[in-house]
């Protein structure tokens, strides 16, 4: 999609210097702002950018499954008249400036926008399906939700190619901006356990091998309100499983109730879910997912079930079928024999030993007229 650029826009390049007066004959290019590109969703509204402390901007699997765009900023100097001025994409490294790679079976370059008008300053709000549409092949690109996905931790280029006049073959001026994708989340975190605990449910899992995700989210949520139908010692899924590889994960009835640290020990306490604090007795199923540096999600971890026990109450532990009580481990077992033992020995003593006679017995008998 392409606007024409307001005269606010225009000023602030020439003050900021972007535009720079080239002698005749010398194009120049560039793009406002190529680090921190505006983003924007598919019905063309601005929209909140994931925060740079946290994740390395680029294209992410969300991006491109809810199809957004980014916004070029495009600075054009010293064009003539008949001058054609193009974008395409490879793999970063590759250049596109030569026919051959932008042409043929062994083509490296994709189309991203032609016809770009010959003025100073030009937006164009670039689908980000097209800018990876070829990553798979650049010969055949394709802009459907199929290419998402495709890409895991590599870097696209964005060359914008300015042609003299009818010298399509070769540009003579060029201006790239790289951009990361990874569109591949890890691994689900293995290994998940609810364990009951006093007024709370304490969850763990297995440390992954491969340091990767920047977090891991708990989902949490009562079984009744996630199955309100599921048979008794059973732990129901959270999640809806997926049709296709590329269908987007549904969440049923819940929300994230912990978030960890991905380099942070395993384990979290849960003390309340979205319906509110954990109730004693009442079961709730949990599942987790990984997240790493660029936001991408990873499938869910199998469910486990726990409930929040009582006061005191030594707790039990759930894997993902019934919750099953713990048994008293061997010091309480020690310690009731050690007080029947003693219980045992004082009544064998009591048997063997004579009977005394007790003093108001006595006391009784010494007294006439008593019985």
């Amino acid at each position: 999609m392409q606007s024409t650029p307001s005269v606010f826009l225009l000023l602030l390049a020439i003050a900021g210097g972007l535009l720079v007066t080239a002698p005749a004959g010398a194009a120049t290019l560039s793009v406002v702002q190529s680090e921190a590109l505006p983003r924007l969703d598919k019905s063309g509204n601005a929209i909140q950018k994931r925060s740079l402390s946290q994740t390395p901007e680029g294209i992410n699997l969300a991006d491109c499954r809810d199809d957004q765009r980014i916004r070029f900023t495009v600075l054009l100097g010293g064009f003539v008249a008949n001058g054609v001025v193009e974008a395409w994409a490879s793999y970063d490294g590759a250049s596109c400036s030569e026919q051959t790679a932008r042409s043929g079976t062994a083509a490296t370059c994709w189309p991203v926008q032609q016809g770009i008008p010959l003025q100073p300053v030009t937006q164009l709000d670039v689908p980000v399906r097209r800018l990876v549409s070829g990553a798979l092949d650049p010969a055949r690109p394709r802009e459907d939700a199929s290419v998402c996905g495709a890409l895991d931790r590599s870097r696209i280029a964005v060359h914008f190619l300015y042609f003299e006049p009818g010298q399509l073959a070769t540009a003579s001026t060029t201006y790239s901006v790289a951009i990361p994708v990874d569109m591949v989340a890890g691994e689900p975190p293995a290994g998940l356990v609810a364990t009951s605990e006093a007024g709370r449910v304490r969850v763990s899992w297995e440390k992954p091998r491969e340091q990767r995700d920047a977090r891991v989210d708990v989902y949490c949520a009562p079984v009744s309100h996630v199955a309100p139908t599921a048979a008794p010692g059973t732990c129901p899924p959270m999640f809806a499983p997926r049709s296709s590889p590329e269908e987007i994960l549904l969440v049923q009835p819940g929300a994230i109730c912990a978030s960890v640290g991905g380099a942070l020990d395993p384990t979290t306490t849960i003390q309340s879910s979205a319906s509110g604090p954990l109730e004693d007795g009442v079961e709730h199923t949990f599942s987790i997912a990984g997240i790493d540096d660029f936001g991408n999600v990873s499938d869910p971890s199998p469910p486990a079930c726990a409930a929040a026990g009582p006061s005191g109450d030594g707790g039990d532990e759930g894997g993902g079928c019934a919750v099953s009580r713990a048994r008293p481990g061997p010091a309480p077992l020690l310690a009731a024999l050690g007080v029947f033992l003693v219980l045992a020995s004082r009544r064998r003593r009591a048997r063997t030993e004579p009977r005394q006679p007790h003093p108001a017995t006595e006391m009784r008998n010494s007294v006439p007229g008593t019985v």
